[in-house]
């Protein structure tokens, strides 16, 4: 007999809010006959819910359960959450976002293990594909959410700002298309780390869609009570309208515990108020930290502040993510996510000021790198491409530097400036190097 709802007994299985959220996604999918079981290889961090041996199992109970309304998952530690089935229903990711960041973990394992010297042209091509389909893929879901979620809301606006990053078609089918030949070209080792630089820099955008992926998770919660949610969500409606096209190069989760022996408003910064660090660069832009502060002394709710290298705060210092003073870190929900989506870029350890000033430091050295790898990118190509159809060499600055300057010409210049400095610290005469050696000397400290 068919009922308007069903239980899913999620007991015992030790699982944390996140993977919670992944499930009663996979759930959702499965009743509306939208599961496949071929993805069933990239639920193998999540825990199976203890009355089913195998996915497969899970998906033909669901499927028995399609007329349902809603079901509940039920779990000792966090108690009773609904979720809606109806396909109409928006109130939730879809499950596709949560098993693309499955997809991309893998990418970016491969990535950091990718050997161009050996790797074959095809395997290449597939990375690069798979690293720019995570993107665009995790984008578009992240912002048909909150579409979603405006429209249902009659507070659609087509002046708003629904996707967190921008996608740059011509860019991405370029890197795509050199993915084709790097194997094969004449000047490969060049290319090799021009190439890899390209990589780098689409990884740092990758890395702020997964933060946006645990961000959503939480911001969706029906375990987390409505006060925390709201916190959650003011902090990604801010996200949203004030930052576009994030470059995420390092996430930091504090793993020394907050010190609850003493009242929010008594505690300092050695209270470990600090639960989450991110440092990021905009495009074009200097090296910035967001720091996830808990309640402290003078300042009695949760906010984040935003600082440059110079320790200068934006107007976003202070900002405030929650309405009254908290004693609880009511950000392990966000650290329980990013640490169950373990992706490239993230540690969890204590994290003083000396490291920010070490990051800030490398932030900066691999933003002038991709600033730079622009002109690289230009010149190995299509040297390349000139020699292979006989049109002799081709001059780079002739043809295409004063249109990349015009376009972003102090970025360009200021990139040159930091490689520069760089390369004169490591004893070396930047007078005696072309534009292509410092760039090497650069890419080639920052790999050791």
């Amino acid at each position: 007999m068919e009922t308007g709802f069903f239980e899913i007994d999620y007991k015992g299985c030790n699982a944390n809010i996140a993977q919670i959220q992944v499930l009663a996604a996979v759930v959702r999918q499965m009743v509306r006959g939208e599961y496949n079981d071929e993805d069933s290889h990239l639920l193998s961090s999540l825990p199976l819910p203890k009355d089913y041996s195998n996915w497969n199992d899970l998906n033909n109970y669901c499927k028995t359960q399609k007329n349902a309304i809603f079901f509940r998952i039920i779990n000792e530690r966090f108690g009773s959450g609904s979720y809606i089935c109806l396909y109409d229903d928006h109130s939730q990711p879809e499950a596709n976002v949560y098993l693309q960041l499955s997809v991309l973990q893998n990418t970016f394992y491969q990535l950091e293990n990718l050997k161009l010297e050996t790797a074959l042209g095809t395997d290449i091509q597939k990375l690069t594909q798979q690293l720019i389909t995570s993107y665009i893929f995790l984008n578009h879901g992240i912002g048909d959410f909150f579409f979603n979620l405006a429209c249902e809301s009659e507070t659609f606006d087509w002046e708003g700002k629904f996707y967190p990053g921008c996608i740059n078609v011509d860019w991405m089918r370029e890197l795509n298309g050199v993915g084709i030949f790097i194997a094969n070209v004449e000047n490969k080792e060049r290319l090799q780390k021009v190439f890899k630089t390209r990589l780098g820099e689409l990884a740092c955008q990758c890395r702020f869609m997964a933060f946006w992926v645990c961000l959503l998770q939480i911001v969706t919660c029906p375990f987390i009570s409505k006060a925390i949610q709201h916190s959650f969500t003011d902090f990604a409606v801010c996200l949203l309208c004030n930052f576009s096209s994030v470059y995420v190069h390092h996430i930091i989760v504090e793993q020394s515990a907050l010190n609850q022996s003493v009242k929010s408003a008594d505690r300092g910064s050695s209270d470990n108020i600090t639960r989450l660090k991110i440092y990021f660069t905009l495009e074009d832009a200097h090296p910035m930290l967001v720091r996830f502060d808990l309640s402290h002394k003078g300042v009695p709710y949760l906010h984040i502040n935003v600082e440059d290298e110079n320790g200068e705060v934006t107007k976003f210092n202070h900002c405030r993510l929650s309405l009254t003073e908290v004693e609880d870190n009511i950000l392990k929900p966000l650290e329980d996510a990013l640490m169950t989506f373990n992706y490239n870029g993230i540690e969890f350890k204590h994290a003083p000021s000396d490291f920010d000033r070490e990051m800030f430091h490398r932030m900066a050295v691999e933003r002038a790198l991709f600033g730079a790898c622009a002109e690289e990118w230009g010149t190995v190509i299509f040297s390349d491409i000139y020699k292979e159809q006989g049109l002799g060499g081709y001059d780079w600055d002739q043809e295409h530097q004063g249109k990349l300057f015009s376009e972003a010409q102090e970025y360009l210049r200021e990139s040159r400036t930091v490689l520069v400095n760089e390369v004169a610290s490591y004893g070396f005469d930047p007078q005696e190097l072309d534009h292509t050696e410092i760039f090497e000397c650069v890419y080639d400290e920052i790999i050791k």
